[in-house]
């Protein structure tokens, strides 16, 4: 019978160790029901906070695509939905920065409802830039209703936090937008959890 091989540069003291990595990895990744923990990959790409002040997210009005009519609610009620969420949320309205933007702009039939970019300092994962856009193309025609739906579903993603599989979380994507329009409790357990605050804990459950 032929012995198994194993690769040149593969010591057995090695094999031990690496199976625990990836069993602990495996499990981080099955543990937990809350699904909008990290939106940004393996880089956590967070706003600078501490955990005993207010998040304060920063942005203005993009000065080459701002909103304009009924965009300008759209965003003011969606920052609002965050604001009273129970998350350290409160938006800092800026206007001598130039790194945190608010936009519509038609992106054509193939765009998106609303798209956000982000850009982190490598070495701190910390925000750098951030620019959220309204698809002008899509949502001209839609409720104001709909539009707060996509402005608060775009600024999750602008605070960092990705899609969920709840139903009624305004960052599920299969949500009717003329219904689901509200930040909902597994949408706060995501910011509580990417951003640990001694007055917001989490509480969902995993």
């Amino acid at each position: 019978m032929k012995q198994a091989l194993i690769p040149r540069f593969v010591r057995p003291w090695m094999i031990l160790p690496a199976a625990a990595v990836l069993a602990i990895v495996v499990s981080m990744l099955s543990a937990s029901s809350l699904f909008t923990y990290n939106n940004s990959g393996s880089t956590p790409c967070v706003w600078p906070y501490n955990s005993n002040t207010p998040l304060e997210p920063l942005w203005k009005n993009d000065p080459d695509y701002p909103p304009t009519g009924n965009y300008v609610s759209a965003y003011s009620q969606a920052r609002s939905q965050w604001d009273s969420s129970n998350t350290p949320v409160v938006f800092d309205h800026d206007t001598s920065q130039t790194k945190h933007k608010f936009g519509v702009r038609d992106l054509g039939q193939s765009g998106p409802l609303g798209h956000t970019s982000w850009w982190c300092v490598a070495w701190l994962y910390k925000r750098s830039s951030t620019s959220t856009v309204l698809n002008s193309y899509h949502l001209d025609s839609e409720s104001q209703t709909y539009k707060k739906s996509v402005a608060t579903h775009e600024l999750g993603h602008y605070i960092g936090v990705r899609h969920s599989n709840v139903t009624p979380a305004i960052m599920n994507t299969d949500g009717d937008n003329d219904v689901y329009y509200n930040v909902y409790e597994d949408d706060e357990c995501a910011v509580n959890s990417r951003y640990s605050h001694s007055t917001y804990p989490v509480t969902c459950d995993d």
